[in-house]
């Protein structure tokens, strides 16, 4: 019912930051999570956070250093869920630093695919709580990633319809101008045609004078 109510939530919002802070908020109440973030895909360099929540339902300062960028560049290079129910004591995890400086524990990280490929992740983590995401909470996130998919393909195809609607009103203005030259030109021809006809029509004047 919750994800429902989500979907509904998304379909209204029309600012797009709000719209995957809404989402984000869900995800962290749902899972149990501490924090949550939506993480863009960039040809290079590090991925690009879209929005970052907490418990307590505020945005996430200096967020692009405070989750694990080697999990989340995995997971968009890969498109393979990552979950770690202690991320620092998991063999199958290559820990970085962040890992460590971070003190994370729980950490869930999938990608967010739409038709064209993976272009987002969903990550979510706990400080705090080692164990926290089971599966009951990966089930959740799978079912949220998809609906942040299908949110993500909407907000592409509106801003391409936006930009078409600029490209095709910006021809109409230039063939509006181009009607009214046209239009400006053919009266100034006329004109000249008028006063042509004019001047013919009148004759050569007859030289004046006295015959004797």
């Amino acid at each position: 019912r919750s994800l429902i109510a989500l979907v509904g939530t998304l379909l209204r919002v029309d600012d797009e930051v709000r719209l995957f802070e809404a989402a984000l908020d869900e995800a962290v109440r749902l899972t149990g999570a501490e924090r949550a973030f939506l993480l863009r895909r960039r040809p290079r360099g590090a991925p690009l956070v879209v929005a970052a929540r907490n418990v307590d339902r505020d945005r996430i300062q200096k967020a692009k250093t405070r989750f694990s960028h080697s999990i989340a560049s995995q997971v968009l290079e890969h498109g393979e869920m990552i979950v770690t129910a202690h991320a620092t004591e998991d063999p199958q995890i290559e820990s970085s630093k962040s890992i460590y400086d971070l003190g994370l524990r729980s950490i869930i990280c999938l990608p967010i695919r739409i038709p064209t490929g993976i272009v987002a992740a969903l990550y979510l983590d706990n400080r705090f709580e080692a164990g926290r995401f089971g599966s009951r909470e990966i089930e959740v996130v799978q079912a949220l990633s998809s609906i942040i998919g299908v949110a993500l393909e909407n907000a592409r195809l509106h801003q391409q319809f936006r930009e078409k609607t600029i490209e095709l009103e910006k021809a109409r203005a230039e063939l509006e101008l181009q009607n009214e030259l046209q239009a400006a030109e053919v009266e100034r021809l006329h004109q000249v045609v008028e006063t042509q006809t004019i001047r013919a029509s009148s004759g050569p004047e007859s030289p004046g004078g006295i015959v004797g």
